[in-house]
């Protein structure tokens, strides 16, 4: 029986590192290893674990907002697990990344006023 291979040209090291492999001297465009993101394509989110309801969720919220939500957190002297299940139990939109960055609007519109 042969071994499987994963769909595409073979890896070799002229692909690898970056060579055209049906066009010698042609580099493919993005002129990376397999497997590492290009710099401008990398994702700005970021996810983060929180346990509460005796469940784990996880919330992908960019740098930014998990900050401001850590900030948020610390002026209501209260624990993240605790506000994203207060967050969690008002919300009526199905997404609860989305709420949280909702709420982190919300809360700096308040103390600008």
């Amino acid at each position: 029986m042969a071994p499987k291979h994963p769909p595409g040209p073979p890896m070799t090291l002229g692909n690898a590192l970056g060579v055209h492999p049906h066009q010698p001297g042609r580099e493919f465009p993005d002129k990376r290893i397999r497997g590492e993101p290009e710099p401008s394509r990398q994702s700005l989110n970021v996810r983060h674990n929180v346990r509460f309801s005796g469940k784990n969720r996880t919330i992908t919220l960019e740098d930014a907002f998990w900050s401001a939500f850590k900030e948020i957190s610390a002026a209501k002297n209260t624990s993240r697990p605790v506000l994203v299940q207060e967050i969690d139990q008002k919300r009526q939109h199905a997404n609860l990344s989305s709420v949280i960055r909702l709420f982190v609007l919300g809360y700096y519109q308040e103390r600008a006023r």
